[in-house]
């Protein structure tokens, strides 16, 4: 992929709480690369190429044009049959059951195609991103769409709060002091992540932590050192939570980074 491109661009004020960003990537065919999660949701249009996808162990199968991914607890190996060039939305952890006026839970470690999700609306968008020229453009209809499918939307502040507790601690934070800094209930925790967020607070948590360590890993080259500054037990405590939610560890997992997947990266995307 010498040829790949990636670019990603910040939201307007009014979309900061739902949107991390919008970005474009294109590139050549081939090659299969492993998606880390992140905690973010996304919308994806492919305006060329077709891309394949599929978790370990599974047979990769082809993507819907235009689709809507979900919280993933675990890494999604994909590949582009033929040349891409992809538009996003990357969205804050808390946006995704907000957009669909539904359960986030629904689309966990998975997709649905625009479509289904949205009908005309999703149509609409598609023929729109076709017709323009230039990614300020395609930002531009982008942005457009979320305002209209966020219109009206009752924002939650203490869903809020509690992710910005989350993400502020990078993953390092008990369900009790979480608990505590939010004053919410484990239980209304556990129900509101699941309805807004699509993932338990524990889950995203350790997502957030596998980032975190990527994030700091170009100034700390010891994995063990590494693995006392998160709050793991030890290494082999990191290297497990690596495998459960990346697929593989983290040595292993920098060695098989293609530029696809790095361009998603905390340690790549900082600079």
């Amino acid at each position: 992929m010498s040829d790949f491109r990636y670019e990603e661009r910040p939201p307007p004020l009014d979309l900061q709480w739902a949107v991390e960003c919008f970005w474009e990537a294109e590139g050549p065919a081939g090659g299969v690369e492993r998606i880390v999660p992140d905690g973010c949701p996304e919308l994806v249009v492919q305006l060329g190429g077709t891309m394949l996808a599929a978790d370990d162990g599974a047979a990769l199968r082809a993507q819907p044009r235009a689709l809507l991914v979900g919280q993933r607890s675990r890494a999604l190996r994909v590949s582009p049959c033929e040349p891409f060039r992809t538009v996003a939305v990357r969205f804050r952890p808390g946006a995704l059951g907000a957009l669909l006026r539904a359960q986030a839970g629904a689309l966990t470690d998975g997709w649905a195609s625009l479509e289904d999700a949205f009908g005309p609306e999703a149509r609409s968008l598609v023929d729109q991103l076709e017709h323009v020229t230039g990614a300020l453009a395609r930002r531009s209809v982008l942005k457009r769409f979320v305002r209209r499918r966020l219109a009206g939307v009752h924002r939650t502040e203490r869903l809020e709060g509690a992710l910005a507790t989350l993400r502020a601690a990078r993953g390092r934070l008990t369900i009790r002091a979480l608990r505590e800094a939010t004053g919410a209930s484990e239980r209304w925790l556990e129900r509101t992540f699941l309805r807004e967020v699509g993932l338990p607070p524990r889950t995203l948590a350790a997502v957030l932590r596998v980032q975190a360590a990527l994030l700091l890993r170009p100034s700390e080259p010891s994995w063990a050192r590494l693995a006392a500054a998160l709050g793991y037990f030890d290494q082999p405590h990191l290297n497990r939570e690596f495998r459960r939610h990346a697929g593989l560890p983290p040595a292993a997992l920098l060695e098989a980074l293609g530029p696809l997947a790095s361009a998603f990266l905390p340690m790549r995307r900082s600079g």
